[in-house]
């Protein structure tokens, strides 16, 4: 529930609300309810024989005049792409502001927030969040990482990559954590590899690149014939994922 203002304004605005839709409806109800000459006019079948002869002769003069012209908006190609373009900037820069809002609003009793982008006056969430909520960004790209340094807790890889890949991309997170000057702060970072299971090449990545979370999934690599019964099938991936607790999981610990 949010609360601006004071602590009643909520139910206040609400019964409001609730007042102006009855209000709007009953103004809906009293247009749309025929009037009384109207109604018997429709009961008397010479009126609408009339009325009937009066919309046949409308249809055949709308009919006798010239189409207008359709309006025409000649524009290049590649107007519809810097459309696109400047639509998709927009959104990143109001992201970019969305980002220290949720933080404002999330800290608990009366806060107010006012951004390039997004301006809340006084007031207060209950129930607010008990810890801080983390944000985890992701993408690869080099304002991805950037955004993610500079105003995440912590960043998620865009697929899996190949040993090689990842280690470029996380040298240049950790640029980009040193130029924020969060480089000794608290980040988590999800990694998705495209490599087979092994416990010693995810350490690695631990140790050297600090990655807290490998995102896994056995059951996907299970050698599975789809001409089996899902009982079957279900039981391959279910044992995949045991040999892999078995295997990499216990090393790990």
């Amino acid at each position: 529930m949010l609360l601006n203002g004071a602590t009643g304004c909520a139910t206040g605005g609400r019964r409001a609300v609730i007042a102006l839709c009855l209000v709007l409806f009953s103004i809906v109800v009293v247009l749309l309810r025929p009037s009384p000459a109207k109604a018997q006019a429709q009961q008397d079948p010479q009126a609408l024989a009339a009325q009937s002869i009066r919309r046949l002769d409308l249809q055949t003069e709308l009919l006798r005049q010239p189409e207008p012209e359709a309006f025409k908006l000649n524009l290049p190609p590649e107007t519809l792409w810097i459309a696109v373009i400047v639509g998709v900037i927009v959104l990143l820069y109001a992201f970019r502001d969305m980002i220290p809002a949720l933080r404002a609003l999330w800290s608990g009793g009366w806060v107010e927030y006012h951004g390039p982008v997004y301006d809340v006056p006084a007031m207060r969430m209950e129930p607010s969040p008990p810890a801080p909520i983390p944000i985890i960004c992701g993408g690869h790209s080099a304002p991805a990482l950037r955004r993610a340094a500079a105003l995440c807790d912590g960043w998620v890889a865009a697929g899996a990559y190949q040993p090689d890949q990842a280690r470029e991309y996380l040298a240049a997170l950790a640029e980009e954590r040193r130029r924020a000057g969060r480089q000794d702060e608290p980040f988590s970072i999800y990694l998705s590899l495209w490599a087979r299971p092994d416990a010693d090449l995810y350490r690695s990545f631990e140790e050297e690149h600090g990655v807290t979370d490998v995102l896994c999934a056995p059951a996907m690599m299970a050698k599975v014939d789809p001409a089996d019964p899902p009982e079957a099938q279900l039981r391959a991936r279910v044992d995949a994922s045991a040999r892999f607790a078995d295997e990499i999981l216990a090393k790990m610990r």
